[in-house]
């Protein structure tokens, strides 16, 4: 983590500081060795593989002040298995006073309850602490699809309750030429409303066809 103070009245005085380390639970990054992108979770009635983008901290950092604390609400792709090309699944974190001199991870999880593969998450904390997690879903099965899970405060830490699917049919895989085709619903995005501050919105790639 690093710290950014800016100094409005004089600004040649602002500073960025870090890192400072935020120990987490043990992981490996998604697709370690797989090319392009890191693209190694597969879809159906193509043998293309989507990426990842393992190794960095998803759309978006999600920041709340909440009066007693405050939280950084946050989620990665990592390998759900020791095979660092296999499984894959977001791993998601929430880390608390990230003002104070050592900011500590209040809770985590990696959300993987059966066997297909899962990335491109995003994640987001409304008014009451309760949290949603969205992301992309997909297997040689399966083409990809949109999925959400969710936690209340009162949830024991670092659970998140049974997924579900968007009512959209998932019959679209992604393949063809050009650029990096790998590249599906990179950066999924999880947003509150600013009107309630409690309905969740999630925006990701749907494709009804494959192509």
């Amino acid at each position: 983590m690093y710290r950014f103070h800016v100094d409005w009245a004089d600004p040649s005085a602002s500073d960025l500081a870090g890192p400072f380390a935020v120990p987490v639970a043990a992981f490996t990054n998604a697709c370690a060795t797989a090319p392009l992108s890191r693209a190694c979770v597969p879809q159906a009635r193509t043998d293309r593989r989507l990426a990842t983008v393992s190794g960095r901290v998803m759309h978006r950092l999600a920041y709340r002040n909440y009066g007693t604390h405050e939280s950084l609400a946050a989620n990665m792709s990592i390998a759900a298995t020791a095979d660092p090309n296999g499984q894959t699944a977001p791993r998601w974190y929430e880390i608390r006073s990230p003002g104070a001199a050592a900011p500590v991870v209040f809770q985590q999880g990696t959300y993987a309850p059966d066997a297909s593969y899962r990335s491109m998450g995003s994640i987001a904390m409304h008014r009451d602490q309760n949290m949603a997690l969205g992301h992309s879903k997909s297997s040689a099965q399966t083409s990809p699809e949109i999925v959400y899970t969710g936690r209340l405060s009162s949830d024991p830490l670092g659970i998140m309750q049974s997924e579900t699917a968007v009512e959209l049919p998932s019959v679209g895989s992604q393949f063809g030429p050009g650029g990096d085709p790998s590249r599906w619903g990179d950066y999924t995005a999880m947003q509150v409303d600013p009107v309630d501050d409690c309905t969740f919105w999630y925006t990701n790639q749907y494709i009804p066809f494959g192509g």
